[in-house]
């Protein structure tokens, strides 16, 4: 018999719940370890002096930090740690408890949605994908962190055969490639 049918829950209960327990066992020492190399591949962005007009969905928000550097505006961070949103809602940012592959947005909701260095925690990369390409407005931008020491290859080759988005950027951050990407208004391949 499968764990599904005898417990009721699925192994990917498993590993959803292993991932939010790890964050939320190091939200209170997360920002010490990391903010200073969150802060670095963050000022990659800023050098490229993108303009956002309308809301920023941050997926993998985790404490928020990456929410610090987006400037004034409608900033939503979604991530799957309680304990990691605590510390995010204390800094005044908005935030959602929720799965990076069932996100709770309408379709077309943000100008900008971003996975900075968040998007390897997803149990499947391409319906994570699919649902942040789904949330954004037609010409909106997203912005990937990929480690490079995940599999971030496949995550290149699922945005590759999205024909909704399209690449404007990609660059070396150090531990992190940089990819920003495009909605096209329409996708690339029309079925007639």
């Amino acid at each position: 018999m499968n764990r599904e049918n005898e417990f009721g829950y699925s192994e990917r209960y498993d590993r959803v719940r292993a991932i939010q327990a790890s964050y939320d066992a190091s939200c209170l020492t997360y920002d010490s370890l990391y903010f200073e190399e969150q802060s670095s591949k963050l000022s990659f962005l800023k050098d490229l002096d993108l303009t956002v007009n309308g809301a920023i969905l941050d997926i993998g928000c985790g404490t928020g930090i990456s929410m610090q550097w987006m400037g004034a505006g409608v900033i939503v961070g979604v991530d799957i740690s309680q304990g990691m949103l605590g510390i995010a809602s204390k800094k005044d940012f908005e935030v959602v408890q929720a799965d990076m592959c069932s996100l709770p947005f309408r379709d077309e909701a943000f100008c900008v949605d971003t996975f900075f260095t968040s998007l390897h925690h997803a149990l499947d990369t391409r319906t994570a994908l699919t649902e942040a390409v789904r949330t954004l407005k037609a010409d909106g931008l997203l912005v990937l962190s990929l480690l490079k020491a995940s599999d971030w290859i496949s995550s290149i080759h699922s945005l590759n055969s999205m024909s909704e988005v399209c690449a404007i950027h990609m660059s070396d951050t150090g531990k992190d490639y940089l990819v920003i990407m495009k909605r096209q208004k329409e996708s690339l391949f029309q079925v007639a």
